[in-house]
Protein backbone atom coordinates (compact mmCIF):
# COMPACT_ATOMS: atom_id res chain seq x y z
CA UNK A 1 0.00 0.00 0.00
CA UNK A 2 1.32 3.48 -0.72
CA UNK A 3 1.42 5.48 2.62
CA UNK A 4 1.63 8.65 0.14
CA UNK A 5 0.67 12.30 1.98
CA UNK A 6 -2.89 13.99 1.08
CA UNK A 7 -3.45 17.40 1.80
CA UNK A 8 -7.81 18.32 2.54
CA UNK A 9 -8.19 21.46 -0.24
CA UNK A 10 -10.69 24.51 -0.07
CA UNK A 11 -11.39 28.05 1.87
CA UNK A 12 -9.77 28.34 5.22
CA UNK A 13 -13.47 28.22 6.51
CA UNK A 14 -15.11 25.67 9.02
CA UNK A 15 -17.25 23.77 6.87
CA UNK A 16 -14.78 23.74 4.36
CA UNK A 17 -12.55 22.04 7.15
CA UNK A 18 -15.06 19.53 7.22
CA UNK A 19 -16.05 19.30 3.84
CA UNK A 20 -12.70 18.86 2.30
CA UNK A 21 -11.45 15.87 4.48
CA UNK A 22 -15.14 14.30 3.59
CA UNK A 23 -14.93 14.99 -0.15
CA UNK A 24 -11.14 13.70 -0.47
CA UNK A 25 -12.17 10.14 1.55
CA UNK A 26 -15.65 9.97 -0.90
CA UNK A 27 -13.16 10.24 -3.66
CA UNK A 28 -10.73 8.06 -2.30
CA UNK A 29 -13.20 5.08 -1.42
CA UNK A 30 -14.30 5.14 -5.05
CA UNK A 31 -10.65 4.18 -5.97
CA UNK A 32 -10.22 1.81 -3.11
CA UNK A 33 -8.01 1.70 -0.56
CA UNK A 34 -4.79 -0.41 -1.37
CA UNK A 35 -3.78 0.82 -4.72
CA UNK A 36 -0.92 2.51 -4.75
CA UNK A 37 -1.55 4.78 -8.17
CA UNK A 38 -4.76 5.56 -7.56
CA UNK A 39 -3.36 8.41 -5.93
CA UNK A 40 -3.93 7.74 -2.05
CA UNK A 41 -5.42 5.79 0.15
CA UNK A 42 -7.39 5.59 3.48
CA UNK A 43 -4.39 4.45 5.25
CA UNK A 44 -2.60 7.52 4.14
CA UNK A 45 -5.47 10.05 4.63
CA UNK A 46 -5.11 8.95 8.36
CA UNK A 47 -1.34 9.25 8.38
CA UNK A 48 -1.57 12.69 7.03
CA UNK A 49 -4.29 13.33 9.63
CA UNK A 50 -6.85 13.83 6.94
CA UNK A 51 -9.37 12.03 8.42
CA UNK A 52 -9.87 13.87 11.35
CA UNK A 53 -11.50 13.05 14.90
CA UNK A 54 -15.36 13.48 14.93
CA UNK A 55 -15.69 14.11 18.11
CA UNK A 56 -15.62 12.23 21.41
CA UNK A 57 -17.50 9.46 22.40
CA UNK A 58 -20.18 11.54 24.15
CA UNK A 59 -20.88 13.82 21.95
CA UNK A 60 -20.95 11.03 19.45
CA UNK A 61 -23.83 9.29 21.53
CA UNK A 62 -25.38 13.11 22.20
CA UNK A 63 -25.60 13.74 18.09
CA UNK A 64 -27.17 10.30 17.48
CA UNK A 65 -29.70 10.17 20.49
CA UNK A 66 -28.80 7.47 22.22
CA UNK A 67 -25.77 5.68 24.20
CA UNK A 68 -22.91 4.02 22.40
CA UNK A 69 -24.40 0.50 22.00
CA UNK A 70 -27.47 1.83 20.49
CA UNK A 71 -25.70 3.58 17.67
CA UNK A 72 -25.19 1.49 15.12
CA UNK A 73 -28.82 0.45 14.82
CA UNK A 74 -29.58 -0.41 11.40
CA UNK A 75 -32.42 1.05 8.97
CA UNK A 76 -33.59 0.55 5.63
CA UNK A 77 -33.72 3.40 3.22
CA UNK A 78 -37.35 4.05 3.78
CA UNK A 79 -36.02 4.62 7.35
CA UNK A 80 -37.44 1.96 9.27
CA UNK A 81 -35.96 -0.74 11.86
CA UNK A 82 -34.16 -3.50 9.66
CA UNK A 83 -35.15 -7.17 10.57
CA UNK A 84 -32.41 -9.26 12.18
CA UNK A 85 -30.98 -11.60 8.84
CA UNK A 86 -30.07 -14.31 11.85
CA UNK A 87 -33.50 -14.22 13.24
CA UNK A 88 -32.89 -13.26 16.49
CA UNK A 89 -30.61 -11.43 19.18
CA UNK A 90 -27.24 -12.37 20.22
CA UNK A 91 -28.19 -12.94 23.17
CA UNK A 92 -30.66 -15.40 22.18
CA UNK A 93 -27.98 -17.92 21.40
CA UNK A 94 -26.77 -18.44 24.82
CA UNK A 95 -26.70 -21.39 26.68
CA UNK A 96 -29.33 -22.35 29.40
CA UNK A 97 -26.22 -21.63 32.05
CA UNK A 98 -25.43 -18.54 30.29
CA UNK A 99 -22.04 -19.47 29.63
CA UNK A 100 -21.75 -21.70 26.47
CA UNK A 101 -22.59 -19.38 23.46
CA UNK A 102 -23.27 -20.28 19.66
CA UNK A 103 -21.23 -18.43 17.28
CA UNK A 104 -22.92 -16.00 15.47
CA UNK A 105 -21.80 -14.39 12.00
CA UNK A 106 -21.02 -10.21 12.64
CA UNK A 107 -19.52 -7.58 10.50
CA UNK A 108 -15.96 -6.00 11.40
CA UNK A 109 -15.17 -2.94 10.50
CA UNK A 110 -13.05 -0.12 11.07
CA UNK A 111 -14.21 3.37 12.19
CA UNK A 112 -12.91 6.58 13.30
CA UNK A 113 -16.58 7.27 15.08
CA UNK A 114 -14.73 7.16 18.72
CA UNK A 115 -11.69 9.72 17.54
CA UNK A 116 -9.05 7.76 15.95
CA UNK A 117 -9.57 4.57 13.88
CA UNK A 118 -10.37 1.57 15.84
CA UNK A 119 -11.78 -1.88 14.88
CA UNK A 120 -15.52 -2.52 15.78
CA UNK A 121 -18.28 -5.64 14.93
CA UNK A 122 -21.50 -5.18 14.49
CA UNK A 123 -25.02 -7.52 14.32
CA UNK A 124 -25.92 -8.21 11.12
CA UNK A 125 -28.90 -5.72 11.35
CA UNK A 126 -26.54 -3.39 12.49
CA UNK A 127 -26.82 -3.61 15.92
CA UNK A 128 -24.73 -4.14 19.23
CA UNK A 129 -21.82 -2.57 18.06
CA UNK A 130 -19.12 -3.64 20.06
CA UNK A 131 -15.35 -2.51 20.02
CA UNK A 132 -12.73 -4.86 19.51
CA UNK A 133 -9.17 -2.61 19.25
CA UNK A 134 -8.87 0.84 20.53
CA UNK A 135 -5.71 2.78 20.87
CA UNK A 136 -4.32 6.55 19.17
CA UNK A 137 -2.94 4.50 16.51
CA UNK A 138 -4.94 4.06 13.60
CA UNK A 139 -6.53 0.39 13.02
CA UNK A 140 -7.53 -0.68 10.08
CA UNK A 141 -8.51 -3.58 7.26
CA UNK A 142 -9.54 -6.11 9.60
CA UNK A 143 -9.58 -9.96 8.85
CA UNK A 144 -11.13 -12.67 11.19
CA UNK A 145 -9.13 -15.82 11.10
CA UNK A 146 -11.78 -19.00 9.62
CA UNK A 147 -12.19 -20.11 13.46
CA UNK A 148 -13.28 -16.78 14.85
CA UNK A 149 -10.46 -16.67 17.40
CA UNK A 150 -8.45 -14.06 15.94
CA UNK A 151 -8.06 -10.72 14.05
CA UNK A 152 -5.10 -9.64 11.82
CA UNK A 153 -5.05 -5.69 10.86
CA UNK A 154 -2.99 -3.26 9.75
CA UNK A 155 -2.17 -0.64 12.32
CA UNK A 156 0.13 2.38 13.07
CA UNK A 157 0.85 1.84 16.48
CA UNK A 158 4.38 0.63 15.68
CA UNK A 159 5.16 3.53 13.87
CA UNK A 160 5.42 2.12 10.07
CA UNK A 161 2.50 0.58 8.89
CA UNK A 162 2.76 -3.07 9.95
CA UNK A 163 0.27 -5.99 10.76
CA UNK A 164 -0.91 -7.07 14.30
CA UNK A 165 -2.79 -10.07 15.71
CA UNK A 166 -5.66 -9.92 18.55
CA UNK A 167 -7.13 -12.83 20.26
CA UNK A 168 -10.56 -12.26 20.52
CA UNK A 169 -10.96 -14.72 23.54
CA UNK A 170 -7.96 -13.42 25.87
CA UNK A 171 -7.48 -9.43 24.25
CA UNK A 172 -4.37 -10.72 23.86
CA UNK A 173 -2.03 -8.33 20.99
CA UNK A 174 1.21 -8.98 19.52
CA UNK A 175 2.72 -8.27 16.23
CA UNK A 176 2.99 -9.94 13.45
CA UNK A 177 4.48 -8.23 10.61
CA UNK A 178 6.48 -4.87 11.66
CA UNK A 179 9.63 -5.53 9.52
CA UNK A 180 8.95 -4.07 6.02
CA UNK A 181 8.49 -0.79 5.84
CA UNK A 182 4.97 -1.40 5.15
CA UNK A 183 2.63 -4.01 5.59
CA UNK A 184 -1.23 -3.63 4.70
CA UNK A 185 -4.44 -5.59 3.71
CA UNK A 186 -4.02 -9.10 4.97
CA UNK A 187 -6.07 -11.85 4.27
CA UNK A 188 -5.90 -15.36 5.88
CA UNK A 189 -5.93 -18.44 3.83
CA UNK A 190 -8.62 -21.01 4.53
CA UNK A 191 -7.12 -23.11 6.83
CA UNK A 192 -5.98 -20.17 9.11
CA UNK A 193 -2.14 -21.02 9.07
CA UNK A 194 -1.14 -17.68 6.69
CA UNK A 195 -1.66 -14.72 6.05
CA UNK A 196 -1.36 -12.55 2.62
CA UNK A 197 -0.62 -9.36 2.86
CA UNK A 198 0.78 -6.34 0.76
CA UNK A 199 4.07 -4.56 1.58
CA UNK A 200 7.14 -2.77 0.47
CA UNK A 201 10.65 -3.12 1.97
CA UNK A 202 11.17 0.77 1.59
CA UNK A 203 9.57 4.00 0.21
CA UNK A 204 10.60 3.70 -3.24
CA UNK A 205 10.34 0.12 -3.49
CA UNK A 206 7.45 -1.27 -5.59
CA UNK A 207 4.09 -2.71 -3.51
CA UNK A 208 4.51 -6.71 -3.85
CA UNK A 209 3.03 -9.42 -2.24
CA UNK A 210 3.96 -11.45 1.17
CA UNK A 211 2.80 -14.25 2.70
CA UNK A 212 3.49 -14.85 6.86
CA UNK A 213 2.68 -17.92 9.40
CA UNK A 214 0.32 -16.73 11.97
CA UNK A 215 2.64 -18.02 14.19
CA UNK A 216 5.05 -15.55 13.57
CA UNK A 217 8.41 -15.52 11.38
CA UNK A 218 10.17 -13.77 8.61
CA UNK A 219 7.41 -12.88 5.40
CA UNK A 220 8.27 -14.66 2.59
CA UNK A 221 7.82 -12.96 -0.53
CA UNK A 222 5.65 -13.76 -3.71
CA UNK A 223 5.85 -11.07 -6.06
CA UNK A 224 9.01 -9.27 -7.29
CA UNK A 225 8.78 -6.90 -9.94
CA UNK A 226 8.68 -3.13 -10.63
CA UNK A 227 4.98 -2.80 -10.98
CA UNK A 228 2.29 -2.49 -8.28
CA UNK A 229 0.71 -5.63 -6.51
CA UNK A 230 -1.91 -5.09 -4.36
CA UNK A 231 -4.98 -6.32 -2.66
CA UNK A 232 -4.33 -10.15 -2.02
CA UNK A 233 -6.82 -12.64 -1.16
CA UNK A 234 -6.65 -16.67 -1.20
CA UNK A 235 -8.69 -18.48 -3.50
CA UNK A 236 -11.33 -20.56 -1.58
CA UNK A 237 -9.18 -23.96 -1.58
CA UNK A 238 -6.07 -21.72 -0.90
CA UNK A 239 -4.76 -23.27 -4.05
CA UNK A 240 -4.43 -19.21 -5.43
CA UNK A 241 -4.27 -16.02 -4.54
CA UNK A 242 -6.03 -13.46 -6.21
CA UNK A 243 -4.46 -9.76 -6.27
CA UNK A 244 -5.34 -6.76 -7.92
CA UNK A 245 -2.01 -5.11 -10.27
CA UNK A 246 -0.91 -2.73 -13.41
CA UNK A 247 1.48 -4.85 -14.62
CA UNK A 248 -0.31 -4.93 -18.15
CA UNK A 249 -1.02 -1.52 -17.58
CA UNK A 250 -3.74 -1.11 -16.12
CA UNK A 251 -5.28 -2.33 -12.97
CA UNK A 252 -6.38 -5.64 -13.04
CA UNK A 253 -7.01 -8.65 -11.40
CA UNK A 254 -4.62 -11.68 -11.55
CA UNK A 255 -4.01 -14.93 -9.97
CA UNK A 256 -1.19 -16.93 -9.27
CA UNK A 257 -0.28 -20.06 -7.12
CA UNK A 258 -0.14 -19.43 -3.52
CA UNK A 259 3.24 -20.77 -3.16
CA UNK A 260 4.80 -18.48 -5.80
CA UNK A 261 4.95 -18.59 -9.79
CA UNK A 262 3.64 -17.37 -12.88
CA UNK A 263 0.46 -15.31 -12.83
CA UNK A 264 -2.77 -15.04 -15.15
CA UNK A 265 -4.56 -12.22 -16.18
CA UNK A 266 -8.19 -12.62 -15.04
CA UNK A 267 -10.16 -9.13 -15.96
CA UNK A 268 -9.17 -7.44 -19.09
CA UNK A 269 -11.53 -4.04 -18.54
CA UNK A 270 -9.22 -1.66 -16.71
CA UNK A 271 -11.24 -0.19 -14.43
CA UNK A 272 -10.93 -2.43 -10.95
CA UNK A 273 -10.56 -0.72 -7.93
CA UNK A 274 -9.34 -2.39 -4.93
CA UNK A 275 -9.09 -6.13 -3.88
CA UNK A 276 -11.99 -8.77 -5.18
CA UNK A 277 -14.18 -11.06 -2.10
CA UNK A 278 -14.13 -14.63 -3.16
CA UNK A 279 -17.18 -16.84 -2.90
CA UNK A 280 -16.65 -19.45 -0.80
CA UNK A 281 -17.39 -22.11 -3.25
CA UNK A 282 -14.84 -20.64 -5.14
CA UNK A 283 -16.81 -20.21 -8.32
CA UNK A 284 -17.09 -16.16 -8.47
CA UNK A 285 -15.10 -13.32 -7.82
CA UNK A 286 -16.76 -9.86 -6.64
CA UNK A 287 -15.16 -6.41 -7.16
CA UNK A 288 -15.46 -2.68 -7.27
CA UNK A 289 -14.56 -1.02 -10.83
CA UNK A 290 -15.22 2.78 -11.73
CA UNK A 291 -17.92 3.32 -14.42
CA UNK A 292 -17.52 3.92 -17.65
CA UNK A 293 -19.22 7.01 -18.09
CA UNK A 294 -18.23 8.07 -14.55
CA UNK A 295 -14.62 7.36 -13.52
CA UNK A 296 -15.04 9.15 -9.88
CA UNK A 297 -17.80 6.23 -9.20
CA UNK A 298 -17.71 2.91 -8.26
CA UNK A 299 -20.16 0.11 -8.40
CA UNK A 300 -19.82 -3.67 -7.51
CA UNK A 301 -19.90 -6.26 -9.91
CA UNK A 302 -19.95 -10.25 -10.08
CA UNK A 303 -17.51 -11.78 -12.16
CA UNK A 304 -18.08 -15.73 -13.19
CA UNK A 305 -14.14 -17.50 -12.71
CA UNK A 306 -15.63 -20.30 -15.40
CA UNK A 307 -17.15 -18.29 -18.92
CA UNK A 308 -16.30 -14.86 -17.55
CA UNK A 309 -19.68 -13.67 -17.09
CA UNK A 310 -20.22 -10.47 -15.40
CA UNK A 311 -23.21 -8.55 -13.85
CA UNK A 312 -23.60 -5.17 -11.94
CA UNK A 313 -24.80 -5.63 -8.71
CA UNK A 314 -24.46 -3.04 -6.92
CA UNK A 315 -23.82 1.00 -7.22
CA UNK A 316 -22.82 3.43 -7.55
CA UNK A 317 -20.62 5.24 -4.58
CA UNK A 318 -20.02 1.15 -3.49
CA UNK A 319 -16.89 -0.35 -2.82
CA UNK A 320 -14.89 -2.78 -0.70
CA UNK A 321 -16.70 -5.83 -1.02
CA UNK A 322 -16.36 -9.03 1.26
CA UNK A 323 -18.79 -12.29 1.58
CA UNK A 324 -19.40 -14.04 4.35
CA UNK A 325 -18.10 -17.64 5.36
CA UNK A 326 -21.67 -19.44 4.06
CA UNK A 327 -22.14 -17.59 1.22
CA UNK A 328 -25.52 -15.69 2.52
CA UNK A 329 -24.44 -11.71 2.80
CA UNK A 330 -22.70 -9.55 0.95
CA UNK A 331 -21.49 -6.32 3.04
CA UNK A 332 -19.43 -3.29 1.38
CA UNK A 333 -18.59 -0.21 1.85
CA UNK A 334 -20.62 2.50 0.40
CA UNK A 335 -21.13 7.09 -0.11
CA UNK A 336 -24.58 6.38 -1.08
CA UNK A 337 -25.55 8.01 2.76
CA UNK A 338 -23.69 10.86 2.15
CA UNK A 339 -20.47 9.84 4.82
CA UNK A 340 -18.66 6.94 4.21
CA UNK A 341 -21.08 3.85 5.52
CA UNK A 342 -21.39 0.01 5.50
CA UNK A 343 -24.28 -1.86 4.29
CA UNK A 344 -25.47 -5.47 3.88
CA UNK A 345 -26.86 -7.30 0.60
CA UNK A 346 -28.40 -11.10 1.10
CA UNK A 347 -27.02 -13.45 -1.63
CA UNK A 348 -29.07 -16.09 -3.02
CA UNK A 349 -27.83 -19.39 -3.37
CA UNK A 350 -25.72 -20.18 -5.87
CA UNK A 351 -26.03 -16.66 -7.50
CA UNK A 352 -25.50 -12.67 -7.11
CA UNK A 353 -28.25 -11.14 -6.16
CA UNK A 354 -30.30 -8.93 -9.04
CA UNK A 355 -29.35 -5.77 -10.04
CA UNK A 356 -31.15 -3.09 -7.65
CA UNK A 357 -31.49 -5.28 -5.25
CA UNK A 358 -31.61 -2.41 -1.83
CA UNK A 359 -28.95 -3.24 0.58
CA UNK A 360 -29.50 -2.67 4.87
CA UNK A 361 -27.24 0.00 6.17
CA UNK A 362 -25.01 -1.65 8.72
CA UNK A 363 -23.73 2.13 9.99
CA UNK A 364 -25.15 5.43 10.43
CA UNK A 365 -22.76 7.84 12.14
CA UNK A 366 -21.03 11.48 11.40
CA UNK A 367 -17.89 8.93 11.10
CA UNK A 368 -16.01 6.78 8.58
CA UNK A 369 -16.66 3.67 8.52
CA UNK A 370 -15.01 0.87 6.07
CA UNK A 371 -13.14 -2.00 5.38
CA UNK A 372 -16.04 -4.54 6.21
CA UNK A 373 -15.12 -7.98 7.13
CA UNK A 374 -17.15 -11.10 8.55
CA UNK A 375 -16.46 -14.10 11.47
CA UNK A 376 -18.09 -15.88 13.25
CA UNK A 377 -17.63 -14.40 17.04
CA UNK A 378 -18.89 -15.54 19.73
CA UNK A 379 -21.81 -13.02 21.20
Amino acid sequence: MSVGHCTPRGPATQEATRQGPLELLRRTLRWGPMVRALRCSVLALVLAGCGSATGNRDAQAQREGGPRSDRGAALTPDGGHAPRPDGGSAADQAGVDGTTHQRVTRVVFSSNRDGSYDLFSVALDGSEVRALATHAAADLQPAVAPDGESVVFTSTRGGNSGLWLLALGTGALRPLVTSLRAASVPSFAPDGQTVVFEGRINDTSATDLYVVAVGGGTPQQRTTDSHTDAGPVFSADGREIFFVSNRSGAFEIWRMPAGGGAATVVTQQGRVVGRPAVTPDGKALVFARRLAAAADQTELVWLELAGGAVSVISGPGDSEPAISADGRWLAFTTLRFENPEMALLALPAGGPPASGSTPTRLTQLDAIDGTPTFGALAP
